[in-house]
């Protein structure tokens, strides 16, 4: 049933555009009226429950609808571009992706998510005892751990059902790894089954993707979803199937079918791997450094730091950390590009680090100084927080609330009437909520 929103959304016109050390800033904002506002964490997409109609609805990142939701609770998977529901003509759940798919239908009490592609139903009842359970809960209202016994967990991959186990085939869910499934049966063994729910030939003792072993004298990698050994010829995987989709081995980087990739510089230590945004941070095996490389094989931040993180790589900054002759840490940002953004002259210790900002300890004052991948703020602040990797909540020496980008720019204004600011992981989304019932979205770009 198709029911309309009731809420008030307005398109400000408002765009900003800003110079800095060679890159633009543009800020769009938008208005809504709504009771409450969700804002994954994992993408640009804000569900928005507005006026007197209870429902949400999904919103871009300039506020134009998406799909029709109807829903009246919703909230952000963790970890996913994904929002789990409730229909409230059933009271049970599902859960849809970022742009409005139901990925799995509001048909169960109880549900996982696994990863984007995989979804899983369960069917439980509460006959279980302290003694014979396969899932157990606190029940705060009073009952204290309810025991459940798993009847039937039904599996959807990309959205489409694609097979059910009942009680004796499946104990508890596993892992999920690219096109495929793994779940513990009742002999404490995985098993495996890929998108079609064809079960793999071999139970396995863990979730991991892949099972190293030695035949004839070699290293064999035997790909533990689909049975076949991988990194050699004749294996038919292809990377949209699997997580980890390269292996170095021996000097060298092979792709899923075995053909060499490229020959490496140094010599690396790692197991089957894939490429983040197209870079893979290495450890070296002896000098205890790691590098930087690209799909290419080319080391784009030399063997130079003591550690490399990779958790911002997306934004094509990463933070290193550079171990001195005395023992010190000192921490900066260098680009994916190699070049350095940030000196890398900091005190590992004197500071903390969210992302791609860090902020000092407090003076006597109370206040502290903000440094971004591109170089330190200018001025005093008293709060960092919430972070993203282009932009930060802060809080001025005037106790005022706003968002400034890493070049230091002001994309939302300070102000003291801000009740809450949120921001979604990648910092291009910012909801300040001004009022109640007020809020202003701020979509952020960087343009080169």
């Amino acid at each position: 049933m198709k029911k309309s929103l009731v809420f008030i959304l307005l398109i400000v016109s408002l765009f900003l555009f800003v110079m800095a050390a060679g890159a633009q800033t543009e800020v769009s904002k938008w208005e809504t009226i709504a009771s409450d506002l969700i804002l994954n964490p994992y993408s640009e997409v804000i569900a928005v429950k507005g006026g007197r109609n209870p429902n949400y609805v999904l919103m871009d990142a300039d506020g134009n609808k998406i799909g029709d939701t109807g829903f009246t609770n919703m909230d952000s998977v963790y970890g996913l571009p994904m929002f789990e529901f409730v229909d409230s003509s059933t009271g049970k759940g599902g859960v849809m992706d970022a742009e409005g798919n139901i990925l799995l239908p509001a048909e169960y009490e109880w549900y996982d998510t696994l990863s984007e592609k995989w979804t899983v139903g369960l069917i439980l009842d509460n006959s279980g005892t302290e003694k014979n359970y396969d899932m157990k809960y606190n029940n705060y209202t009073g009952s204290g751990e309810v025991y459940l016994i798993l009847e039937q967990a039904d599996f959807y991959f990309e959205g489409k059902k694609v097979g059910s186990l009942g009680h004796d085939e499946m104990k508890s869910l596993g892992k999920a790894a690219g096109n495929y499934v793994s779940v513990l049966n009742r002999s404490d063994e995985y098993v495996w089954y890929n998108s079609q729910f064809e079960k793999a030939p071999d139970e396995s003792e863990n979730t991991y993707e892949y099972r190293h072993t030695r035949e004839d004298g070699f290293d064999v990698y035997y790909h533990q979803g689909s049975g076949q050994k991988a990194f050699m010829d004749g294996c038919t995987l292809n990377s949209d199937e699997v997580v980890d989709n390269y292996l170095y081995d021996d000097g060298a980087v092979y792709d899923l079918q075995g053909n060499l990739v490229f020959t490496a510089k140094h010599d690396y230590m790692e197991d089957p791997f894939h490429f983040t945004n197209g870079f893979e941070v290495f450890p070296l095996s002896l000098e205890s450094l790691e590098v930087l490389i690209d799909e290419k094989g080319n080391e784009v931040i030399p063997p130079q730091y003591y550690d490399i993180n990779p958790d911002t790589l997306e934004s094509g900054y990463v933070l290193v950390t550079l171990k001195t002759e005395d023992n010190n840490r000192l921490i900066g940002w260098v680009k994916t590009n190699g070049e350095v953004s940030c000196e890398v002259e900091y005190k590992y210790e004197d500071y903390s680090v969210f992302g791609n900002f860090m902020r000092s300890k407090p003076d006597d004052d109370g206040l502290i100084t903000i440094v971004s991948a591109e170089g330190e703020l200018s001025g005093y602040y008293k709060k960092l927080f919430p972070c993203g990797l282009i932009s930060a909540g802060v809080v001025n020496e005037n106790d005022e609330m706003g968002v400034v980008d890493i070049f230091g720019n002001i994309v939302v204004p300070f102000s003291k009437d801000y009740k809450n600011i949120k921001l979604n992981n990648a910092g291009t989304i910012a909801a300040v909520q001004v009022d109640s019932n007020l809020y202003e979205i701020y979509h952020i770009t960087l343009t080169k």
